[in-house]
């Protein structure tokens, strides 16, 4: 079941990144490692322990912040996006999965537990 789960929650952050790199017009080298990163964070901390909606957001958040200030990019509305996708990706990927989607409220710090 797991293999499924990453393959769907891939394809669909792929996607979903494409898109809104696509409409506006950021130049972000596409590089396959990025994308890598991305897919094995968002599964492992996310994904696979079936966190909530919240947590994607917050890691997503965590994660873009990361990228851009390394960039010397400050974009908020990039790390905004970096939480949304993560928290759009876990959504559509329970309910490909027929996972439950668990909005509940949550500390930023309990996301590494």
């Amino acid at each position: 079941m797991y293999i499924k789960e990453l393959i769907l929650s891939s394809i669909i952050l792929i996607i979903l990144d494409i898109f809104y790199l696509y409409n506006t017009k950021n130049n972000i080298n596409y590089k396959i490692v990025y994308y890598l990163v991305l897919i094995f964070g968002i599964n492992y901390f996310i994904i696979q322990k079936r966190n909530t909606f919240n947590e994607a957001f917050m890691l997503g958040i965590f994660v873009f912040s990361v990228v851009y200030l390394m960039n010397n990019d400050n974009n908020v509305l990039d790390v905004l996006w970096g939480g949304l996708l993560f928290g759009l990706t876990t959504c559509i990927t329970y309910s490909f999965t027929k996972q439950e989607i668990n909005f509940e409220n949550i500390h930023p710090a309990s996301i590494i537990n």
